[in-house]
């Protein structure tokens, strides 16, 4: 059966039409992000107080600092993605690079090389995926794929989240730490699963992380300058990591979202649609 995928302007989401009404789709995020830690407003009120307390400042300042330091890694995560999407767009080839149009209908019929600024859906889940890089590979008549995801954020370790305290991701996650290793360990299961369900075999997972050296630690800044390895002038680095693949993980993430999904309708927005595409 063929199902119409819509796009919701305002909204920003996608959406399918089932008994008249919308079901949203899920972006990968959102639905591993339900098993996260979430501060509240007065969780987040409590902290600021108590670094407040610590660092002789006032509440409001310290309320000021994190929003800055937060925005500042958004806008820093978003003009990275958005240099990905206008290589794209433009035309910029990698070198392995063998084209940038594909039927969104059906990643398999993607050619051999790589490709950024994927988007990959799964109506039986509710799902949708934007991934920021494949290499798709045939040995043997089977499609390999290995698939990379760009990381710009100041941290990416194993231990704490965005506020240095240690968690653990909730209920069937638990296997998994609730910092910005553990989300992408989900994330890059989740677009593997969702891959494999159009017929690829996943090879490799990994994280890139692109990371500006005037953010590190200043004892490690002073001993790169020290060593002559840097200069002050602002240096990006990229760290590759390995990732496995959950793929128990990915598949209750995404029965979970299937199970507790609920229709909206919502008028006065405007869509349009976005492609066709077969239910699995």
């Amino acid at each position: 059966m063929q199902e119409t995928i819509y796009y919701d302007n305002e909204g920003k989401k996608y959406f399918v039409v089932r008994d008249g009404k919308r079901k949203y789709l899920s972006s990968v995020t959102e639905i591993i992000n339900r098993f996260c830690f979430q501060f509240t407003p007065e969780l987040l009120d409590k902290a600021a107080e108590k670094k407040a307390r610590s660092t002789k400042k006032t509440k409001e300042a310290v309320l000021l600092e994190w929003a800055t330091y937060h925005q500042k890694q958004v806008d820093k995560g978003n003009d990275f993605h958005d240099s990905l999407e206008d290589k794209v767009k433009y035309g910029a080839k990698l070198s392995t690079a063998t084209t940038w149009e594909f039927d969104y209908t059906n990643p398999y019929s993607l050619p051999d090389g790589t490709h950024r600024e994927v988007r990959v859906f799964s109506t039986k889940y509710l799902v949708s995926a934007r991934i920021d890089e494949l290499l798709i590979v045939t040995r043997n008549g089977e499609r390999e794929v290995h698939i990379k995801d760009y990381k710009t954020g100041a941290l990416y370790d194993y231990k704490s989240n965005d506020y240095g305290d240690p968690y653990r991701m909730t209920k069937f996650m638990r296997k998994l730490p609730d910092s910005p290793v553990g989300k992408a360990i989900a994330q890059l299961s989740c677009y593997g699963y969702l891959l494999a369900m159009h017929g690829f075999k996943v090879a490799t997972l990994s994280v890139q992380h692109q990371r500006d050296l005037l953010e590190e630690p200043k004892s490690q800044m002073l001993k790169l300058v020290a060593d002559g390895l840097v200069s002050l002038d602002g240096i990006t680095v990229q760290d590759c990591y390995h990732a496995p693949y959950k793929i128990k993980e990915a598949f209750l993430l995404f029965s979970n979202n299937r199970a507790n999904h609920s229709y909206e309708s919502i008028k006065g927005q405007e869509e349009h649609k976005f492609a066709n595409v077969w239910s699995e």
